[in-house]
């Protein structure tokens, strides 16, 4: 969720007891980010065939950053759990994944085979990857 890896969006981590605090914590700090619609639905999905629809999953502009993407993997295969609870972890584990999904989003189809697909197994793994 943030625009930089090495930066943090909120001081408080959530513990899985602290949600009142925690929630308006991230509701203000998405919010100074112009992100809050992206939670709320303030913001909707676009359609699947919209052009518009990529750029509101990469929830950005830009180009891929290889440099960043290879600092996150190596931060995501460097994290331990140690004396976190499963929340804590999952949470730093989460981030990093959701930094690397906004620099190098799922390839999407061009050609429109997808449509053409009578298993529609493309159609479901880029449906999955969205999500």
């Amino acid at each position: 969720m943030s625009d930089y890896s090495g930066m943090k969006l909120l001081e408080t981590i959530f513990n899985g007891q602290n949600y009142p605090n925690w929630s308006r914590g991230m509701l203000l700090a998405l919010g100074l980010k112009n992100k809050q619609g992206f939670v709320t639905g303030a913001i909707p999905r676009p359609d699947a065939n919209s052009p518009k629809l990529h750029q509101w999953i990469r929830k950005r502009y830009g180009q891929s950053n290889g440099p960043l993407v290879f600092q996150l993997k190596k931060e995501i295969k460097n994290i331990s759990q140690d004396h976190d609870s499963i929340a804590e972890y999952f949470t730093k584990l989460k981030s990093r994944w959701d930094d690397i999904d906004e620099i190098e989003p799922f390839p999407e189809c061009q050609c429109g085979v997808l449509e053409k697909c009578t298993c529609n197994i493309l159609k479901k793994i880029l449906e999955a990857s969205s999500k």
